[in-house]
């Protein structure tokens, strides 16, 4: 994912997280929030995942994992999203952890015709 699509700063978290909506399933909360900008500047993404889920390499799989789930989206411009995935299950699966997300974009609109 390149620089333009993704969020990097602490700041842009925090926004997202303040001023936003939330939407959430069984392993996923997904917040959101729609930037006021005029020109239409491509959505930016953040991916949150915690210790308690695991070691560096399963927390990097679960982030990879994501981002290939929301390249393959048509996602609609001018958005803020940050996906967190929550530790309260044992067995977490990552193609689980990606379907949900993908429903929750459906559900908060961010993808292209799902209006």
């Amino acid at each position: 994912m390149q620089k333009h699509f993704r969020l990097r700063k602490p700041n842009d978290f925090y926004t997202v997280r303040a001023k936003g909506q939330s939407w959430h399933s069984k392993s996923v909360v997904l917040l959101t929030w729609r930037r006021d900008t005029e020109n239409e500047e491509p959505s930016r993404f953040g991916f949150v995942v915690s210790k308690r889920i695991g070691k560096a390499v399963v927390r990097n799989k679960f982030k990879r994992k994501m981002r290939a789930a929301i390249m393959s989206q048509d996602i609609s411009n001018g958005w803020d999203v940050v996906c967190i995935v929550k530790s309260g299950q044992p067995h977490l699966k990552v193609c689980k952890v990606s379907d949900s997300m993908v429903n929750l974009l459906q559900r908060a609109n961010v993808i292209v015709g799902s209006d």
